[in-house]
């Protein structure tokens, strides 16, 4: 139990906060840049047609709410495990990552996005982690 409390769990909760505030970060940006009512999102080829037609703007807004949700995603890490944040931020920054990565692959997005986003995952999570750990020792 304590292995998953300290290793698993802050993981675990950190990618379910990520996630969650990514999709709501995400939909808000869909009001901006709505997706066509009949797009189908399993055609590929739509769906890189519509992205073609998104301005900077659209991906800017994108990788701003990948890094919020994955800076929440740190602090959460490093809510419910205080003393290993640092792995936990780690770990949570790789997943987000790898999801991101494998996410981009399968629906072509802009050079610039694809890299800056694998670039920003990690330090992201481990400045969210990083706050709350300094939250934490001021405490003390």
């Amino acid at each position: 139990m304590n292995v998953f409390k300290k290793r698993i769990l802050p993981v675990i909760a950190g990618l379910l906060a990520g996630w969650v505030a990514i999709f709501a970060l995400e939909a808000v940006s869909h009001i901006f840049y709505p997706p066509p009512a009949d797009l189908d999102f399993t055609d590929k080829a739509a769906l890189t047609a519509f992205m073609e037609t998104l301005p900077t703007l659209a991906f800017v807004l994108l990788l701003i709410s990948w890094m919020i949700g994955t800076f929440i995603a740190g602090m959460i890490g490093a809510l419910v495990n205080k003393e290993a944040w640092k792995n936990s931020a780690i770990i949570i920054g790789v997943l987000l990552a790898l999801g991101s990565i494998i996410n981009m692959t399968l629906v072509p997005h802009p050079t610039w996005l694809i890299i800056s986003a694998s670039i920003a995952y990690v330090p992201s999570a481990y400045a969210g982690a990083r706050l709350i750990a300094q939250k934490n020792s001021n405490k003390s």
